[in-house]
């Protein structure tokens, strides 16, 4: 199977995913690649910073985050011998300026759903083999339900 896109995109985490979203918005024939099927959960700490708010609020995410996350406005760190000391996360604006907990199952899976939504295509599972420069353009190779693509 050979299809053409604009873009090209390995990796539907939310790296990937936004800059699906983005491209697409763009005008770009986008197609992400995952190697595993969504949703699926990943090991990680599930914050989200202040900026990482921002970014998310500009994508129009944001309210639907604030619903299912978990919010943190402060932090506290404490000694062996058991001193505390509470710090209060930096607050740049009231919507984005706190720390915010998401799993990963949860936060992957909207943002790929925000990029369906604004025209990328997305193929899972397929293991990405190859990637060749030709010419005038990148040749991906990969595996899709253990069948060979191009």
């Amino acid at each position: 199977m050979k299809d053409i896109y604009d873009v090209v995109i390995v990796g539907a985490g939310p790296g990937g995913s936004a800059a699906a979203h983005y491209l697409s918005l763009q005008g770009f024939n986008v197609l992400l690649l995952d190697k595993f099927t969504f949703p699926r959960d990943k090991t990680c700490g599930d914050a989200l910073t202040p900026r990482a708010l921002r970014v998310l609020d500009e994508m129009g995410m944001l309210d639907d985050l604030i619903q299912v996350g978990h919010h943190l406005e402060k932090v506290a760190f404490f000694a062996p011998k058991g001193h505390a000391v509470t710090a209060p996360i930096p607050q740049k604006d009231s919507r984005s300026g706190h720390l915010l907990f998401i799993p990963r199952l949860v936060l992957d899976n909207m943002i790929l759903e925000r990029a369906l939504a604004s025209g990328t295509q997305f193929q899972s599972p397929v293991r990405v083999t190859e990637i060749m420069q030709d010419a005038d353009c990148v040749v991906v190779k990969g595996e899709h339900h253990k069948q060979a693509t191009t």
